[in-house]
């Protein structure tokens, strides 16, 4: 897989969801970081089980435990496409215990037509700590599955997984190497236009996950392995767990214009300070914090700063949260 051109990792970098309307030059796409409990592409999130937010060498992700662990997301993404690509970034656990031997870990669905038109990502875990992709699209017209086991990948290692649908061909990927692909058509329609996301486990909560989801994309276009999305890696620890509270944070507008937003949903513990720094780790923004007690929301002034992507640090007595944003004036 190769790097988007800068413009588009800069959409694709920022935090919650960057979508792009449909014009002359442009696709429209969502992409989502899975890193929060509570909203998600800021979409509201129905959170089943303990999943947990947790620090990895990509940077912040959802931990699934493969026992009781998912997040419903309220939005279907697809709405009334005719072709696609749907992408992840995710590092299935391996090892004992194999909890599940099927997890369906990302759905789309209508909970109003339950039968009806879906896709499932799936995968199938070994014995021996190995997986296989399986990619499952139901139409209003008919279904079809791919999926062969004798194309295993190795457990506890970040993958990237898609799928595209193009003039009826649905095929699928693992690390932009093509594996399988199959025809499946439609009469009117391929997903049903309104619905929601499951994320760790199938629609009905069954077949659950275990190990991370780092971020989803969907474009409204099949798009090659060499356009498909990279997350740069971290210095970070892998699989830290972040304290309990510290995503209880919203930060808005995405992106920030003039000014930025940061409300505290837990008010257990205050931040002490703020500082924004770009993308080369220069400081250009700190302040102590001073909540206001009716909200514990937080505003500060972005309107000097050049247009671009910028991390916000907020620093607790023990610890400190960092949240990627972007500024377009």
């Amino acid at each position: 897989m190769k790097y988007l051109n800068l413009i588009t990792l800069y959409l694709l970098v920022c935090a919650g969801s960057a979508t792009i309307a449909n014009d002359a030059d442009t696709v429209f796409y969502e992409y989502w970081d899975i890193n929060s409990l509570s909203s998600i592409g800021g979409y509201e999130v129905t959170k089943y089980g303990n999943p947990s937010v947790v620090e990895t060498e990509k940077g912040q992700a959802v931990f699934f435990d493969g026992v009781d662990d998912a997040l419903f997301i309220n939005n279907n993404p697809f709405g009334d496409a005719k072709e696609f690509t749907f992408e992840v970034l995710f590092k299935p656990s391996g090892g004992e215990p194999n909890i599940t031997s099927e997890p369906r870990f990302v759905c789309f669905w209508d909970p109003d037509d339950a039968n009806g038109p879906r896709m499932t990502i799936e995968i199938r875990v070994t014995a021996s700590g190995e997986w296989y992709f399986d990619g499952f699209l139901k139409t209003d017209k008919e279904s079809l599955t791919l999926i062969d086991d004798t194309k295993t990948h190795p457990a506890d290692q970040w993958m990237h997984a898609a799928v595209t649908y193009k003039d009826n061909h649905f095929t699928t990927f693992v690390n932009g190497q093509q594996e399988l692909s199959g025809t499946v058509g439609y009469t009117s329609k391929i997903f049903n236009t309104s619905g929601k996301t499951s994320v760790g486990a199938r629609y009905n909560l069954a077949r659950w996950y275990n190990g991370a989801i780092r971020a989803i994309k969907v474009t409204h276009a099949a798009i090659t392995p060499e356009e498909f999305f990279s997350v740069d890696d971290t210095t970070t620890n892998s699989f830290e767990e972040i304290l309990p509270g510290a995503d209880d944070m919203e930060i808005y507008p995405v992106p920030a214009h003039r000014e930025i937003n940061i409300r505290d949903i837990n008010k257990d513990e205050i931040p002490l300070s703020v500082a924004i720094t770009d993308m080369t780790g220069l400081k250009v923004y700190q302040s102590n914090l001073k909540a206001d007690d009716s909200n514990a929301t937080y505003k500060i002034d972005v309107s000097h700063l050049p247009e671009g992507v910028y991390f916000i640090i907020l620093e607790y007595p023990d610890y400190s949260v960092t949240h990627k944003i972007s500024i377009l004036h």
